[in-house]
């Protein structure tokens, strides 16, 4: 039985740097809008077998992608990967704006909400208040 271990494994057609003493992995950054992450390998024994885990629903930030190839007699090496997905960018953001009446004398108050981030910040002539996780804070 063989104890052959020996890949590549590539993102996008790059072929990943990997570090055997650290047992890591070249780390890589995606895009905001990549949630998943898919890699291709090549095994250098056809009877070894790779498991990739944690390459799905990334989070915003860094995120541990864990590799583990198993040779044909069951020894197997494990290596750690960073997999850094981009914050949104500010144009993503969206900006609404509502005329609303307010109870005091019925005027027009002009009120600015701009989304982003999980916060919400609503602009007045009265002051601003930053919305986040539902709770209000005033400025």
């Amino acid at each position: 039985m063989s104890d052959n271990k020996n890949f590549q494994i590539f993102f996008k057609g790059k072929k990943l740097e990997i570090d055997k003493e650290d047992e890591s992995i070249e780390s890589i950054r995606v895009s905001n809008s990549q949630e998943d992450i898919l890699f291709t390998y090549q095994l250098e024994d056809k009877k070894a077998s790779i498991t990739i885990t944690n390459n799905n629903s990334l989070k915003v930030g860094n995120n541990k992608i864990t590799v583990t190839v198993t040779a044909e007699d069951d020894s197997y090496d494990t290596y750690s990967m960073n997999v850094f997905r981009e914050y949104p960018k500010e144009e993503e953001k969206e900006v609404f704006k509502e005329d609303v009446s307010t109870k005091d004398n019925d005027s027009s108050n002009t009120f600015y909400k701009v989304i982003g981030g999980g916060a919400m910040a609503l602009l007045s002539g009265s002051g601003v208040y930053l919305y986040q996780k539902k709770k209000k804070k005033s400025l």
